[in-house]
């Protein structure tokens, strides 16, 4: 299973993402995007307090 710093190191892998008709250059440091990339993180954190995420992997 994946961390949440995983995750978060995966969204920088080249994909061009654009928010608003602009490219952004970094999701996790974007001012609105990152605040959804960290909260789609923690679910990677779960399993440490055994709580089933399904479609995490």
């Amino acid at each position: 299973m994946r961390s949440s710093e995983q995750f978060l190191n995966s969204l920088n892998d080249g994909r061009r993402v654009y928010y608003r008709g602009e490219l952004v250059g970094d999701i996790v440091h974007h001012p609105v995007l990152c605040i959804t990339a960290r909260h789609a993180a923690k679910l990677y954190d779960y399993h440490d307090r055994g709580i089933a995420v399904d479609g995490l992997g």
